[in-house]
Formats: C-alpha cells, structure tokens, sequence
C-alpha cells in the first residue's frame, strides 16, 4: 500500500513525463533515418494483406480484416508506450534515490 509521499511521488512523476512526453516521442532526422534502416526489409503487414486477399473476394471481409490488423497494431503501440512510461518513470525514480541527476 502506497503511504502519502510515495502518492506525491506518482503525482510529480506523472506530471514530469507528461511534460516531456511530447519531447521524448518527437523523432529527430537522426531518429527517421535509423527507423528507416532498421525497418527497410519489414514488410510484413503489405505482404500479409496480399495473402489474405488471395483468399477472398469478399471486399466486406478483406476490411474486417485490414479494420483487425489495425487495431492489432494499435494495441501494440499502445503497450510500448506504457512500457516506455514506465521505464521511464523507473529510471527517474532510481536517480532520485541515488541523488544523480539526469
């Protein structure tokens, strides 16, 4: 159970990342072109797409499908973004318990 201080802690720590968030997830032109390098040879979700439409001719079904894979990915991108928050928010809270500063 939380006492009061550690509440605070929480509150100031989500207060923090929420200010920085907008800079944490800005891509730099650095950023743009390491993603499109490690990136270059995925892709997966066009070829995936390809496949499924040769299975069917149903347009109605092919967008209940492309609708799924987005939503899929969606909800990957979601759980990286919680795990970012956390990890930041994990790092900040080490340095401030060993008095570094970031």
């Amino acid at each position: 159970m939380f006492n009061l201080s550690e509440t605070k802690t929480r509150t100031v720590l989500d207060n923090l990342f929420e200010c920085r968030e907008e800079n944490l997830c800005a891509l730099t032109d650095v950023d743009k072109q390491k993603i499109k390098l490690i990136t270059s040879n995925n892709d997966s979700y066009d070829k995936l797409f390809k496949i499924i439409e040769n299975l069917s001719n149903d347009s109605e079904k092919l967008e209940k499908v492309r609708d799924s894979l987005d939503s899929y990915i969606d909800k990957i991108n979601i759980i990286g973004a919680y795990e970012n928050e956390k990890f930041y928010k994990t790092r900040i809270c080490r340095c401030n318990k060993f008095n570094f500063r970031l």
